[in-house]
């Protein structure tokens, strides 16, 4: 399940990275690798992680589009709550905190000891000269160039950059 939502997941972190940690006052590169360190997990807390983030606060919805496959898809304009087909109170939750470990573990997989230092390495470097840190660089560094997390997306992109540039020399 991880796997097959780690590319939004990617994007809504590097959506975050940006709006959220790039806003703080930063002090040292320490600051910020910490700062990264903390999404995913959210301190320890459950309730603080990224996946009780996205799922319970921003409402995303993790669904099955078919048999095996999963999807995390943005809220509906709307939404409450999310809903889920587990009647049972204990069933609900056993879902719930599913769905929420699987987020996590995406999480987890790309913001690695590896990325994270990276991450706050790029950011330190832009910030302490006072640049402007646009989301769509993040989401470049952190889902395509160190991570690979959308890389079919970028695979996609390439194939039809590609078929344009044959169309472009037919003429």
């Amino acid at each position: 399940m991880a796997k097959q939502i780690r590319c939004t997941v990617c994007e809504q972190l590097a959506m975050s990275i940006a709006a959220d940690v790039v806003a703080r006052p930063v002090q040292t590169e320490t600051t910020l690798y910490n700062d990264i360190s903390d999404l995913c997990e959210g301190g320890g807390k459950l309730e603080d992680t990224f996946g009780s983030f996205l799922l319970f606060e921003k409402k995303w919805q993790l669904t099955m589009s078919r048999p095996r496959e999963y999807v995390l898809l943005p809220p509906e304009p709307d939404a409450s709550a999310p809903e889920d087909d587990a009647p049972e109170e204990d069933n609900k939750k056993n879902v719930q905190m599913a769905k929420n470990g699987a987020v996590v573990k995406a999480c987890n997989f790309i913001l690695d000891a590896s990325t994270r230092s990276e991450m706050s390495e790029w950011l330190f470097l832009k910030l302490s000269k006072k640049a402007y840190v646009p989301r769509a660089e993040v989401y470049t560094k952190l889902c395509e160039e160190w991570t690979s997390s959308c890389k079919k997306k970028v695979a996609e992109k390439k194939k039809v950059e590609k078929k344009r540039g044959e169309e472009d020399e037919d003429l």
